[in-house]
């Protein structure tokens, strides 16, 4: 019994189709990063997003008593690529006493480390709480990426219309159009003959 829709899926994936590689190629574009990949080579992506609850766990690592320095390395593990990286150079100069807009520079040219690189940098000048700063980062960063998850699954709507249109109508025009047409073309001949 469940042997023809076994073997139809075997031929399917003998044949290549639907072809995968086509399928991903199609689909990749409704997925992509809307950050711009910049940074040191080799160090991964970059524009990989921070998660909001970096800047909440280096806000609670403030909170404790850690230094900026011992806090940043403190988030580290959750990072990765280019964005750890310029965080691991933060870090490292922090603890040797560099001043924190000379240590915070190189991590101003990065989307997603400017605003914490700019409120620290604030923070350091005006002695203002850094840990209520990066509370307030971490809402608007998930503000953010709500607003494009919402516009990415506007967009995956409009996207599907053609090809659910398109599988709905013929079949629609089969089971609905065509026994109606059927019907009242026989009522016709009958009444016609």
């Amino acid at each position: 019994m469940l042997t023809a829709p076994i073997l139809a899926l075997l031929a399917m994936a003998v044949a290549g189709w639907p072809e995968p590689a086509m399928a991903r190629r199609r689909l990749s574009g409704l997925f992509r990063s809307p950050i711009p990949e910049t940074g040191a080579p080799g160090d991964g992506p970059v524009g990989s997003p921070v998660p909001a609850t970096t800047w909440e766990l280096l806000a609670a690592c403030l909170r404790a008593g850690l230094t900026v320095s011992a806090a940043v390395h403190a988030v580290l593990p959750g990072l990765s690529g280019g964005t750890a990286h310029r965080l691991r150079n933060v870090a490292q100069a922090l603890a040797v006493g560099v001043e924190p807009e000379i240590a915070w520079s190189c991590a101003r040219d990065c989307a997603e480390l400017e605003p914490v690189a700019a409120t620290a940098v604030r923070s350091s000048r005006s002695g203002a709480a850094l840990a209520s700063a990066l509370d307030e980062l971490a809402d608007e960063t998930r503000s953010r990426l709500r607003q494009e998850a919402d516009r990415r699954a506007a967009r995956v709507t409009v996207l599907l219309t053609f090809p659910v249109g398109l599988c709905f109508l013929p079949a629609f025009f089969c089971l609905g159009v065509l026994p109606t047409l059927g019907g009242m073309l026989g009522r016709f001949f009958e009444l016609a003959g």
